[in-house]
């Protein structure tokens, strides 16, 4: 262990100014990155970082707000880049999701990168009435294998399996083996949108003709 003359800690390395205030390395890694360090980039940039490997190569934790005052968003990071981030207002946003990157407002509302300039449009579903009539939702608690981990509370919704045969992979592509099956909730809420639409087309169509009879 090592304690310089300006306080800085280190175990496992000889110099921890290069990381911060206390360092835990493991000393066969010559390449920099550290399993722990509370560090201090600059006055207004504190932070923790918990890190193994190389520096192209690591699994990071990254706090930039300890008791600074500075009110720093705390990142998480993989492999060299930023993965998630949780604002001091509370609003979380995760890199990658998808396309582009998913936003969780401190409200609990769910947005991400939707812009029609990074997109080439390729159609709109032919039958959304079918794929709607396909659909299963249903009541459901999370099995005992997996309970604990996802909670135990019943709950209303869909299978993926479901949603794949009913819209198409799009809405639910098949996992890689041995993981679980997702689907994605705006694929459904597009085909209800367009199904509702053409329920609504259909209603004024009748409206204006009953308008037209009681007239007569």
């Amino acid at each position: 262990m090592t304690v310089d003359s300006a306080g800085n800690v280190g175990i496992g390395t000889t110099s921890p100014a290069t990381y911060g205030r206390l360092v835990v390395k493991q000393s066969a890694d010559t390449s920099v990155a550290s399993l722990g360090v509370l560090a201090q980039a600059s006055t207004t940039d504190t932070f923790i970082s918990i890190g193994y490997g190389s520096v192209s190569d690591t699994c990071r934790v990254y706090s930039s707000y300890i008791s600074t005052g500075a009110f720093k968003p705390l990142t998480f990071w993989t492999s060299d880049t930023e993965r998630m981030r949780i604002a001091s207002n509370g609003i979380v946003t995760m890199s990658a999701y998808g396309v582009g990157t998913a936003t969780f407002s401190a409200s609990g509302v769910i947005s991400s990168v939707s812009d029609e300039t990074w997109k080439t449009k390729d159609g709109v579903p032919v039958d959304t009435d079918a794929m709607l009539k396909k659909l299963e939702p249903g009541y459901w608690y999370y099995n005992d294998e997996k309970k604990e981990i996802f909670g135990a509370d019943r709950q209303l919704g869909f299978y993926a399996q479901n949603v794949n045969a009913a819209i198409g992979p799009e809405a639910a592509p098949e996992p890689e083996t041995g993981k679980p099956w997702g689907y994605y909730d705006r694929s459904v809420l597009a085909v209800v949108v367009m199904s509702l639409q053409k329920a609504l087309t259909t209603i004024d169509s009748l409206t204006t003709r009953l308008t037209a009879l009681e007239q007569k």
